[in-house]
């Protein structure tokens, strides 16, 4: 079955949340007859009809109907709702559907889901010339999936610090750029997978949020972590593993003590010798409850567990002493994802997904327009003095959300409308749409476009490519611009 160039829109641009057919390199479930690249032939207008085609559109243009209408109804349509443009119009083809193959997606996920393609855990799932898996930001936090070489596992650190800057912009002082060095500070392992390469998928996502898995290749065991922007702990569920923690630099205390020997607790503050300082806890695998563990040192920047640990640990930066306190107070709520809530278009939600025990409220980092905008009226509190800063996107103020539920919510409100759109509010005029020939020039870029993106190739540039070819299909898609 042929794919329109419109086909995959309901859910937004083509790329941003395409319903890939790859993974890990391997095609599933392509049509035989669906070899190379580039523009297949026009599909006939009696063709089976594309999925997602909305054939009850009240557009004024005329849909292809389905080749047979007895053998199903609209509810046996996925949940894309794009208008399909005619082929007398536009040419299909269903080329898109061998772009940016995905890495590292759960099998099952493969054609149930529409894959995001512009989330910030994008480097997770996009190939790499060298097979690594580069870093991503869930900010104030950078996160690396560690799975081409020992020591394997999830690192964990805080790029700010190691910022550095160079050159002149000639703009009032200002300089030419800033970047950040890729600092392991911590290190989620495992005895069992840390020298071994173990089997890692991502298995879950929401819309902020993704879950990760690393499952051992010599035992059942396997750890788990839910990844969301703005969290202020970084946290991984062990089942049937023992905890290895690994650090780039030497570790100098331990709850004020120096390292060494057996340490049992359920918390401890980590200090370092580079001046870093982390609080790690250790709860139930319901996160309900603390749940003690016993830790050695192995070496200078180690610890490990003396055995196989169920349960969750959980790491936060600490900058300033005053936030162990609170983060000590919360330490038991785990924010697993959000869903994003759209009232209207000048207000809309975060609805936090937790796990554990959330009675004294969710603690999570802020961007700063999220500050601006955030509703304090339902009992949300900013929690002063406690501020991280991310690589690009300014301070991360801490706020904390009323207790006694699992599902927190952050309201916000806009003071100017945002339209809920992928289009502009002023669209273009159908005269000059005709003076311009804007659609014989869709027409061609259409059926000359190479359709294709680089495997291996840079994630920030394949953007490019990916959003130039949404593009098209958002032209295709708009019925000023194709008719109607």
């Amino acid at each position: 079955m042929k794919l329109s160039v419109a086909a995959l829109l309901g859910c937004g641009a083509l790329l941003q949340n395409l319903q890939l057919t790859h993974v890990a390199g391997q095609v599933v479930g392509q049509n035989d007859n669906s070899s190379g690249s580039g523009i297949f032939p026009p599909v006939s207008p009696s063709s089976t009809p594309v999925a997602g085609a909305d054939t009850a559109s009240s557009s004024s243009i005329e849909l292809p109907p389905p080749a047979d209408a007895s053998n199903g109804s609209a509810t046996d349509l996925p949940p894309f709702r794009a208008l399909e443009p005619p082929s007398s119009l536009v040419e299909h083809t269903d080329a898109m559907m061998r772009l940016c193959p995905p890495k590292y997606l759960d099998p099952s996920m493969i054609k149930n889901r529409a894959i995001p393609t512009n989330n910030w855990w994008g480097n997770i799932i996009a190939h790499d010339s060298n097979d690594a898996i580069q870093p991503v930001w869930s900010n104030p936090y950078s996160l690396q999936m560690v799975n081409d070489k020992a020591p394997f596992g999830m690192s964990v650190s805080y790029p700010y610090r190691s910022r550095f800057t160079g050159g002149n912009s000639g703009n009032s002082g200002a300089v030419k750029y800033y970047a950040h060095g890729m600092v392991r500070e911590f290190l989620f392992s495992a005895e069992e997978i840390v020298w071994q390469k173990p089997n890692f998928q991502v298995v879950d996502w929401a819309d902020q949020g993704v879950t990760v898995k690393f499952a051992a290749g010599s035992s059942s065991g396997t750890m788990t972590s839910d990844l969301v922007t703005g969290m202020v702990y970084a946290s991984m569920k062990y089942a049937g593993l023992t905890p290895r923690l690994v650090s780039s630099a030497a570790i100098s205390t331990v709850n004020g003590q120096a390292a060494g020997g057996q340490m049992r607790g359920s918390k401890f503050v980590i200090s370092y010798n580079s001046g870093q300082k982390w609080v790690l806890y250790a709860l139930s695998s319901d996160g309900q409850s603390e749940k003690e563990i016993t830790l050695t040192t192995d070496g200078s920047s180690v610890l490990k567990a003396t055995g196989a640990f169920d349960g969750i640990l959980r790491v936060a930066l600490v900058i300033e002493d005053s936030w162990v306190s609170t983060l000590d107070q919360h330490k038991s709520c785990v924010v697993q994802a959000a869903d994003v809530q759209l009232h209207d278009d000048s207000s809309y939600a975060l609805k936090w997904k937790t796990t554990g025990d959330c009675s004294t409220g969710l603690l999570h980092f802020a961007m700063k327009h999220q500050v601006d905008t955030l509703d304090l009226s339902n009992g949300v509190q900013k929690v002063d003095g406690m501020v991280a800063y991310s690589t690009t996107r300014g301070a991360f103020q801490a706020y904390v959300a009323p207790g006694a539920s699992s599902s927190p919510v952050w309201e916000f409100k806009e003071t100017q409308e945002v339209p809920q759109d992928f289009y502009p509010a002023r669209k273009i005029a159908s005269s000059m749409v005709q003076q311009q020939r804007i659609l014989d020039y869709l027409r061609t870029d259409i059926t000359s476009a190479d359709w294709s993106i680089p495997i291996g190739g840079s994630y920030y540039f394949n953007g490019k490519t990916a959003q130039k070819y949404a593009s098209l299909c958002l032209m295709a898609n708009d019925p000023v611009i194709v008719g109607g």
